[in-house]
């Protein structure tokens, strides 16, 4: 079986982001998942709108995910994928700190004030395929030792269960970061970071001339394909969203 994975960095609903407040570029979102059909989609930067608009909208998905405040709510990252395709076994929300369970909670030293979360979901293909961890992130955007502690946490979490995965995120780490080493470099599988050979994918509404590397998707499973950035061609200067959206097709 070969799904179609997306890694969605959606940007949070900001009003000062003008022509490209989120409620603007909802139809363009709508239109591309439409027409691209992912069999799941790892979204970060999630709020309360964009939480309810995804579980109004894409009807063919199941939808996942909390805020990462007390009460869970604010911003997060959340799960989608095809209701017709997966089964889900179990599904979790962790927060990246040395107290998981506790919502709000971070590593304090060098993490900003943000909290952090990781979602994973043990999926089983209706199809008969073998089951796979989907997992998916958002690493801090200040802390060095914050984004390394996010890593290994990320990949404990992952490795401690018997199952491929995939996990897709925005990482906050070009791909020397120390972050990215950590996933890499994994002795324990044979972790590939499929996006390799992409360029930047943080674009900043096109305002960066050379984009930043920093969202990702990484598996264990052998085979994939036509891994790259889905191309935006922001209609009267309207995009899906500040980063660019990285397809790619695995065999599970």
């Amino acid at each position: 079986m070969n799904i179609k994975v997306f890694s969605f960095n959606i940007r949070m609903d900001n009003s000062g982001d003008g022509i490209n407040y989120q409620p603007n570029r909802f139809s363009r979102i709508k239109e591309l998942i439409d027409n691209e059909q992912p069999d799941i989609i790892g979204f970060q930067e999630t709020r309360e709108m964009a939480r309810k608009w995804l579980n109004e909208t894409l009807k063919d998905y199941t939808i996942l995910g909390c805020g990462r405040l007390k009460g869970f709510t604010g911003e997060g990252v959340t799960l989608a994928f095809k209701r017709d395709k997966f089964d889900v076994v179990n599904f979790e929300t962790e927060w990246l700190s040395l107290e998981p369970k506790v919502p709000e909670s971070t590593y304090g030293g060098d993490q900003s004030s943000c909290p952090r979360v990781l979602q994973t979901a043990l999926l089983v293909p209706r199809d008969g395929s073998e089951p796979f961890i989907f997992a998916n992130v958002h690493l801090d955007h200040q802390g060095v030792d914050a984004r390394k502690l996010g890593a290994m946490q990320t990949m404990q979490k992952i490795l401690a269960q018997p199952y491929k995965f995939i996990l897709t995120g925005d990482f906050n780490a070009k791909p020397d970061d120390g972050s990215i080493a950590l996933i890499r470099d994994c002795k324990v599988r044979n972790i590939k970071d499929i996006t390799e050979n992409l360029g930047g994918t943080f674009h900043d509404w096109g305002r960066k001339e050379e984009p930043s590397k920093i969202d990702y998707i990484f598996t264990d499973f052998e085979k994939y394909e036509n891994v790259h950035i889905i191309e935006d061609t922001h209609p009267e200067g309207v995009y899906y969203t500040d980063h660019y959206i990285i397809s790619a097709e695995i065999e599970i």
